[in-house]
């Protein structure tokens, strides 16, 4: 189920987040040590917007933008190791795009390691585009025209 992250889920975001794997954490985030991942995740959702992606009570996928303000703001999705090639992060992002349709937002921009080929396909089937590219990563980004906004819907209960 995807669902709007609320303050009583930081606990158990930070937990599917302390669990990932190394191979997970890409560009430095997200941060290893407890301490500064629950820095790093109260940053992120006193500044933005989130959805969960949860399984049997359990978070097993998380996507935020922010700021929630700015008219280009960032973009990340993580899935938990072992949850990966379900769907999850597809949904994860296409549900974004449906949150963003009532926001100020013009366009989505993301940083991707060049290597996590199979994030960079979900990314292209929704219609991000690569604008920069370097070692480290690759940088895309979505124009929140009408055409890919109208292709996503929020669940009935959201709405």
């Amino acid at each position: 189920m995807i669902r709007r992250f609320d303050e009583d889920d930081l606990d158990g975001l930070v937990e599917m987040y302390a669990s990932l794997g190394a191979e997970s954490r890409t560009m430095g985030i997200p941060p290893a040590d407890e301490d500064a991942l629950r820095r790093w995740l109260t940053a992120i959702v006193s500044d933005g917007w989130s959805l969960l992606a949860t399984r049997d009570d359990r978070i097993v996928g998380h996507a935020a933008v922010i700021p929630e303000g700015d008219s280009e703001p960032e973009f990340v999705v993580f899935v938990l190791d072992g949850q990966r090639g379900r769907g999850i992060g597809t949904e994860l992002v296409r549900q974004v795009l449906a949150y963003a349709e009532g926001r100020d937002h013009e366009r989505l921009v993301l940083d991707v390691s060049p290597e996590n080929e199979r994030a960079i396909t979900v990314y292209q089937n929704v219609g991000f585009e690569t604008v920069e590219r370097t070692g480290m990563s690759r940088t895309m980004e979505l124009p929140l025209a009408k055409p890919v906004v109208e292709e996503c819907q929020r669940p009935p209960a959201d709405r």
